[in-house]
């Protein structure tokens, strides 16, 4: 996933890893240490975190381990460091897999990705920039890439293709980069595109070459590292839900900077624009979530209603 910020937090209760009829109070102190361990150990911060899911992910951890209390969790930490990574994990876990909610990627193929590719050609920019942020173990970016194979062989030959796939977890992307997936992720793939864009590696698939050529792979937090530029499409879907309003407009707010005039912006299905946001984006696809920047790009299809 993405996250750091700035913040203040109250007290958490999570259920007592020792005693299930009783529930645990993590004092400020506590929290705050771990937060600023957590900041300084991985670069990830819990500030940036919903406090229901900060208590949820925190008692595994704390169940896992048999700890009283937070500060016997601090102890753990400094005794076996090893176990900052399994917190870590812990805090950034997403489902995912390829082609996940095959309306969505149905969309981006028919909708999105004729529009943007027209754009650039009648603008004689002979590029597509996309982005998959908080990509996890790069799922959505290979499925991007997988799209742009099957459906737009024409404007791949002609074209300088740039597909991000960006996480601020360094083993997410090790994997990520890797490509190499069971076969439960590519279940929602459509028939055939499994064997045609990997290859069969004991018991998992590995994206092949020519898929893998047209992605890559950077660690990035979406809060603190600086938007991109000039891009055609990002994609962010069930990263938001996890952060408070502050975080989400912060996040918002950079997705907005870094499309161009006409770019879209892809969320997940649970995921709306909030705050002043819903002034710089307009929906133009509102039951996929998709939205659009304004400007001299606006596609015809922006009176779209649910239906």
């Amino acid at each position: 996933m993405i996250f750091a910020a700035p913040g203040a937090r109250s007290k958490l209760v999570v259920p007592s890893p020792v005693d299930k009829g009783k529930e645990l109070t993590i004092s400020v102190a506590a929290f705050q240490t771990l937060a600023e361990q957590l900041r300084a150990m991985r670069g990830l911060d819990l500030l940036g975190y919903k406090d229901r899911y900060a208590r949820r992910r925190l008692s595994v951890r704390l169940r896992a381990r048999k700890c009283a209390s937070l500060e016997d969790y601090l102890e753990l930490l400094e005794r076996e460091p090893e176990e900052w990574d399994r917190l870590v994990a812990a805090l950034s876990i997403n489902v995912s897999n390829f082609y996940r909610n095959p309306e969505t990627f149905e969309t981006i193929r028919t909708r999105l990705l004729p529009e943007i590719i027209q754009w650039r050609q009648q603008h004689g920019q002979p590029r597509l920039k996309l982005w998959s942020a908080g990509c996890a173990d790069g799922d959505e970016a290979y499925s991007l890439a997988i799209l742009l194979r099957e459906h737009f062989p024409g404007p791949l030959a002609t074209m300088a293709v740039s597909i991000l796939g960006t996480d601020i977890d360094e083993d997410s992307l090790a994997r990520a980069r890797a490509g190499s997936y069971p076969e439960s992720r590519l279940q929602d793939l459509p028939p055939g595109l499994r064997e045609k864009h990997f290859s069969p590696r004991g018991e998992e698939w590995v994206v092949r070459r020519r898929v893998a050529a047209l992605v890559r792979f950077q660690r990035q937090d979406l809060l603190r590292d600086p938007a991109l530029e000039d891009l055609d499409l990002v994609v962010c879907r069930n990263v938001l839900i996890y952060l408070s309003r502050e975080e989400q407009e912060g996040i918002l707010d950079r997705f907005s900077i870094s499309l161009r005039p006409g770019g879209y912006l892809v969320l997940g299905k649970t995921e709306i624009l909030i705050g002043r946001l819903r002034r710089a984006l307009v929906p133009v696809i509102p039951r996929e979530r998709i939205y659009q920047k304004p400007g001299i790009a606006e596609a015809p299809s922006r009176q779209e209603v649910d239906g």
